[in-house]
């Protein structure tokens, strides 16, 4: 019987011709599935160059072992620390109370430089720097046409541009 087990595995381990010493990434993955035995043929067949055995002393690792292994220390663990490492000095800490009052101071800067912006835009377009946009033209004149459409009729935005004009 080890006569025989001993044939199977130089006849698989070892080709002839073969140049490399590399180990079939195949007969790897063929290993760690446990798919491997007396009926596994290499997906390359007899055109595989590489050697289907392992070198001598070498330990495979099941897949069991590695998923097995518990992390040192947990993410949440990392982030605890590196949170308490932060500086704690000169900050608010952050609650409901302070997110809207912040909000709110947010929200009135952005009103005023919207408002700050929307008068140099009209400076600059009563003084011929800039023109209008024609959503400009249409929300300045929205109550004008709105009243001479009827319901279903379509806007023709080239006469009521010539009709302003005038």
């Amino acid at each position: 019987m080890r006569k025989k087990l001993a044939e199977v595995v130089a006849k698989k381990a070892f080709k002839p011709g073969n140049p490399t010493a590399g180990i079939c990434k195949y007969f790897i993955k063929a290993l760690e599935d446990r798919k491997f035995g007396w009926f596994w043929e290499c997906p390359q067949g007899d055109t595989c160059k590489y050697r289907h055995a392992l070198p001598p002393g070498f330990k495979l690792q099941d897949k069991k072992q590695k998923d097995d292994k518990p992390l040192e220390r947990s993410i949440e663990d990392i982030l605890e620390e590196k949170r308490a490492a932060l500086p704690t000095t000169g900050g608010i800490p952050v609650t409901a109370e302070t997110f809207f009052i912040w909000k709110t101071k947010i929200q009135k800067i952005k009103e005023s430089e919207e408002k700050k912006n929307k008068k140099a835009r009209a400076q600059a377009i009563q003084t011929g720097r800039l023109r209008k946009t024609g959503r400009e033209i249409l929300q300045e004149g929205e109550s004008s046409f709105k009243e001479e459409l009827e319901e279903g009729e379509d806007l023709d935005i080239v006469s009521y541009l010539k009709q302003k004009k005038a």
